[in-house]
């Protein structure tokens, strides 16, 4: 395989991929609009002492939307990891072989792949998705030379912050129906 052959089919599967990225952003936006039009009909319609509607709404919607932060964050981690390979690529000569110590693209972003679900539990996504918010909102310079698309995770931190106060209004009593 040549080099460029190897450059093309990395950089097809890193369009692919943040394709697929940005449609899960959007079935995100979609369905949180969709919770949010039910919270805002349970506040103008009620709904009854006994069915509890709001807090299965707000813990809902926090629920979905840290689990999507989570994954979207795992997501740019492994687009950024993909665009380092496709760095390295870019230095060789196009019209040489693929070195016998470089992988072939699909079995090196497999790989990557496959190193980024290593984990055995969700503690180091959750950890990573704080580390990253956390250094986002501190280091923007720092963190605009290292990752890809952050605001396919702020938004959704942004949303679970909301129905999390919403949730604490409701158990607290200061919001009620």
């Amino acid at each position: 395989m040549y080099n460029e052959t190897a450059y093309n089919k990395a950089i097809e599967i890193l369009n692919r991929d943040t394709g697929q990225l940005l449609q899960k952003f959007n079935f995100f936006l979609l369905a949180t609009g969709f919770l949010v039009v039910a919270f805002a009909t349970t506040l103008t319609v009620g709904t009854g002492p006994k069915l509890y509607v709001e807090y299965f709404l707000t813990s809902t919607g926090l629920a979905f939307s840290l689990i999507y932060a989570v994954i979207m964050n795992h997501n740019t981690r492994i687009l950024f990891q993909i665009g380092k390979y496709i760095r390295e690529l870019e230095v060789l000569d196009f019209a040489d072989h693929l070195p016998s110590d470089k992988e072939k693209p699909y079995v090196k972003i497999d790989n990557i792949v496959n190193n980024a679900m290593a984990h055995k539990t969700t503690f180091p996504l959750l950890r990573n998705l704080l580390g990253d918010f956390l250094d986002l909102v501190f280091r923007p310079k720092e963190v605009a030379k290292r990752t890809v698309a952050d605001h396919f995770y702020v938004v959704p931190i942004f949303f679970a912050v909301i129905w999390m106060c919403l949730l604490i209004l409701f158990v607290r009593g200061i919001l009620t129906f």
